[in-house]
């Protein structure tokens, strides 16, 4: 390494010494305790500072190729990679911990207001089929004479949509 280059590899590792030591504390911290540990003003610093080691990385190996500094960054890069980048495990595994677990959950949680919705509308239908039942002409509020023939003779109006063909 030349002495202009020597000089320029001395300000490059004063001048960023400080973010690897502080990206070296958190991921420390976070390897005992997991991701867990470190709340979350600390794992937006760890991630800022990963982006800041990544790129450190990438211009100490193009200028400083061979050097401690490079393989120090290699290592801090890779530990954070594998610390802040999300596992993801198999798609029919996270499919059968969704049914399992997931949609049980999510319907556990809304149960009282599922139980209020259908209360309303098993209320709504009874009350139709007994206004219906007492008063028949209740039904013409809702449907036209030539609807209300097509349903008594078992014909009702989606049954024409399919067979309808557009023009070509």
């Amino acid at each position: 390494m030349s002495r202009r280059e020597s000089s320029e590899y001395a300000r490059f590792l004063r001048r960023r010494e400080g973010a690897w030591a502080a990206a070296e504390a958190l991921l420390g911290a976070a390897r005992r305790g997991g991701v867990g540990a470190l709340d979350l003003d600390g794992l937006e610093q760890l991630a800022a500072l990963h982006r800041r080691v990544t790129s450190d990385f990438a211009y100490a190996r193009s200028h400083f190729p061979g050097t401690p500094a490079v393989a120090r960054l290699r290592q801090l890069a890779f530990d954070g990679h594998r610390l802040l980048a999300a596992r993801r495990e198999p798609l029919l595994r996270r499919l059968l911990r969704f049914f399992l677990v997931g949609y049980r959950r999510c319907f556990q949680s809304a149960r009282r207001h599922l139980l209020v919705a259908l209360a309303i509308f098993v209320g709504a239908t009874a009350m139709g089929a007994v206004i219906t039942t007492l008063q028949p002409s209740f039904l013409n509020l809702f449907a036209g004479e030539g609807a209300i023939e097509g349903i008594r003779r078992g014909v009702i109006w989606t049954d024409s949509v399919g067979s309808v063909m557009p023009p070509a």
